[in-house]
């Protein structure tokens, strides 16, 4: 999950830089197990005006995937997405992260700088 933050730190580097965007961590209240508790932080991204983007990690107990973020503006986690780190070929080891609406979707979308809008 840190090397997750640190990517969408680096791809908003040029918006933090002039002031349009920060970013704060918080200490994780719930965790699953201990050692998550432990290493884990929560990533708000606070894009001006009161609106913050908040990035939760919730478990590594999740089947199918190996990790789970809740993504949701604050205030409103009741509309909150799903980032879930999957595993591309069961031989590999390599990961990525997708986007969920719910636990039904059947489309996933590729969490990465590609997706995040340019303006």
């Amino acid at each position: 999950m840190n090397r997750l933050y640190e990517e969408i730190r680096n791809w908003f580097a040029e918006y933090s830089e002039e002031g349009y965007i920060s970013f704060e961590y918080r200490e994780l209240q719930y965790a699953e197990s201990e050692e998550i508790f432990l290493s884990t932080r929560i990533l708000e991204l606070n894009l001006g005006g009161g609106v913050s983007v908040v990035l939760e990690p919730t478990g590594t107990n999740v089947i199918g995937a190996f990790g789970k973020i809740d993504l949701y503006l604050r205030g409103h986690k009741d509309k909150k997405l799903f980032l879930l780190l999957i595993k591309e070929e069961e031989k590999d080891e390599r990961f990525h992260w997708e986007v969920w609406k719910n636990t039904k979707q059947q489309e996933q979308i590729l969490f990465n700088k590609k997706r995040h809008p340019s303006y």
